[in-house]
């Protein structure tokens, strides 16, 4: 399992991480806001 993580990790970048992971928090922002626990419409998320 580890050696999966550190080849996983020596192929991208810290850029590269930090996008990926920026990515994921707005997929699930998104996901929350259409379930209904943000008080927020998707709409009102994306602009």
């Amino acid at each position: 399992m580890m050696s999966r993580i550190d080849t996983f990790l020596n192929g991208t970048t810290i850029y590269r991480l930090v996008l990926y992971y920026l990515s994921l928090l707005v997929v699930v922002a998104l996901l929350f806001d259409v379930v209904g626990l943000l008080p927020y419409s998707p709409i009102d998320f994306l602009f």
